[in-house]
């Protein structure tokens, strides 16, 4: 590599590393979505200063660099993300799904799931019940028996188990009819 060669190289790591930080800023990334969103940006941005082996390599030390001094954490966005999907209401399977997109294999999001379970002291059952209830009464679901199939199937769909589903709907039935 010539001298012109490494100056280009060097100007490309400086204005990736300062790329990185203002994406950072904005935004809570995994490292799966962040050397995503840097790949993109080879073709629109890097593409005339630089080959696209030596940008990938300049992409993975900017990584490794960036998580040592801890502007990248898959632990502390995977909590941050579970804590925040549960506290939406979203269904155990919502949950693996989203963070399977961000790049996390299903171990991981399992051990994450427990975790949460573990921290708030909940009974991953009862937790489901409850964020069934939650959501019904968003979607104020559960209020005619005329619409009763229809409302079990949005349950469904949204990832919460058949049996969780039947029981909550079936209790709101009851309120509905006693009041």
């Amino acid at each position: 590599m010539n001298s012109i060669e490494q100056k280009k190289s060097d100007v490309v790591k400086r204005k990736l590393y300062f790329l990185a930080l203002n994406y950072l800023k904005r935004y809570s990334v995994s490292v799966f979505q962040f050397e995503a969103y840097l790949k993109r940006k080879y073709q629109r941005t890097f593409s005339e200063l630089l080959l696209k082996d030596d940008y990938l390599e300049a992409v993975k030390q900017l990584i490794a660099q960036l998580i040592s001094q801890g502007y990248l954490n898959d632990e502390r966005y995977l909590e941050s993300k579970t804590d925040h999907f549960f506290e939406r209401g979203k269904s155990v399977f919502y949950i693996k799904q989203a963070l399977f997109q961000k790049g996390f294999d299903e171990q991981t999001i399992l051990n994450a799931i427990d975790a949460y379970y573990e921290k708030n002291q909940l009974d991953p059952k009862a937790l489901e019940i409850e964020q069934i209830y939650k959501l019904a009464r968003k979607k104020k679901l559960g209020r005619s028996e005329d619409n009763f199939k229809k409302d079990l199937m949005k349950l469904i769909r949204g990832g919460y188990s058949y049996d969780a589903s039947k029981k909550v709907m079936e209790n709101l039935l009851i309120e509905e009819g006693g009041d």
